[in-house]
């Protein structure tokens, strides 16, 4: 596998790329029409909000650190099989506690936006 990978390096780079992707898709590949919308409306919007939760906790990273890493590390060890999108189950329970700093986040911002207006 060394081998391969020193004499093959963007097609590596290349397939670690695509199995990233696959991996945090929003929703199955290979589905129907309304099974895709319906994977969007649920998992995506707590994904979408779980990786704005990350970046908006870069600030208080000494707190969120154990959790951002543990995001980095499932996702390289998954990297390294054939992934497959329920793989990411486990770890969705962390991407919505994410996805709930974001709106808290944004519910602040919107009570300190009302009360300035009052």
């Amino acid at each position: 596998t060394v081998k391969w990978i020193k004499n093959n390096p963007e097609k590596f780079r290349w397939l670690l790329k695509r199995r990233l992707v696959h991996f945090w898709r929003l929703y199955p590949m290979m589905a129907y029409k309304w099974q895709k919308i319906s994977a969007l409306l649920t998992s995506g919007v707590y994904i979408i909000l779980g990786f704005a939760g990350i970046l908006l906790s870069i600030k208080n990273i000494k707190k969120t650190s154990l959790l951002v890493g543990l995001f980095v590390i499932y996702t390289l060890v998954h990297l390294s099989f054939a992934v497959v999108l329920r793989y990411r189950i486990p770890i969705d329970a962390y991407v919505i506690i994410f996805a709930s700093y974001t709106i808290n986040y944004l519910w602040q911002k919107l009570k300190f936006f009302t009360s300035s207006q009052a």
